[in-house]
């Protein structure tokens, strides 16, 4: 037996399976129209008793009388979360964050430690959206199969985050202290750009200076600290700041504004 065709909102469906128990709504699609009607949850804790005439009413006599027409729509259950919660954390290749996924979703409020952890990485943030929206949608077409309906529908694309662009410093901060206060002997400016060497007694010691560097320039910009940042590399950068390794010799780098630089005498200006 061929599948009806029908129009449908799938942006409305998806986001009434993403519904929990404590949706002050049942939503139902008319099979006829693929129309989403929502009526008041009276199981819902938001649900609030009143002499006052219920709005819903109507509709809710009408989703009674005519059960083949009008279906609840599923929603997502939170073992099903839960278990895309843990499929993501397999997906994962890096072994500092999965050891911080598996952590997370050990026990009670693994998911709001499991939020805490990949909101931390605007990275694996939108990768759990595309996943989890993935898989929304894939129960919305299983419903819909087993309705023996083919939805004709079209899902509007994600907003990509856009990574925030590092402030334009114009007037001395921390690492321009650091780098521009100190005894410039060991500096050298390079096209807006000042630079300090560090010499290490050999490359082993060089390499763990690196890392350690990494760590701190992310923990100054904010950002959580991932081994892959610096695994099997000797470039990394952090806001405006640079920092590589050669050999034996470290280099740190910053971005500095010329009005930066005239605070600490190094441009005269006209």
């Amino acid at each position: 037996m061929s599948h009806r065709t029908l129009n449908i909102d799938m942006e409305e469906v998806i986001s009434s399976i993403d519904s929990m128990g404590d949706d002050p709504f049942v939503h139902y699609l008319d099979v006829q129209t693929g129309r989403i009607v929502d009526v008041t949850n009276r199981e819902s804790m938001y649900y609030l008793a009143s002499d006052e005439e219920d709005p819903d009413e109507d509709a809710g006599r009408e989703i009674e009388e005519n059960p083949e027409r009008y279906k609840a729509i599923p929603s997502i259950e939170s073992r099903d979360d839960y278990d895309l919660m843990c499929r993501f954390a397999d997906t994962i290749d890096e072994d500092d964050i999965r050891d911080k996924l598996a952590i997370a979703l050990n026990g009670r409020g693994a998911f709001s430690r499991f939020r805490d952890v990949v909101f931390s990485y605007p990275d694996l943030k939108e990768q759990w959206f595309s996943l989890r929206r993935q898989a929304l949608l894939d129960m919305a077409l299983d419903w819909f199969e087993a309705l023996e309906i083919e939805p004709k529908y079209e899902l509007r694309q994600p907003e990509r985050p856009q990574p925030a662009a590092a402030p334009k410093p114009t007037e001395p901060g921390l690492l321009d202290v650091l780098l521009l206060g100190l005894d410039s002997r060991g500096n050298q400016l390079v096209d807006n750009r000042i630079v300090r060497r560090i010499q290490a007694r050999e490359p082993g010691q060089a390499n763990r200076l690196f890392k350690k560097l990494a760590r701190e320039l992310c923990g100054f910009w904010g950002v959580e600290w991932r081994n892959r940042y610096t695994k099997g590399k000797r470039d990394f950068d952090m806001g405006r700041t640079h920092l590589t390794v050669r050999g034996n010799v470290v280099e740190l780098s910053t971005d500095v504004d010329e009005d930066v630089l005239r605070a600490f005498d190094l441009r005269t200006g006209e």
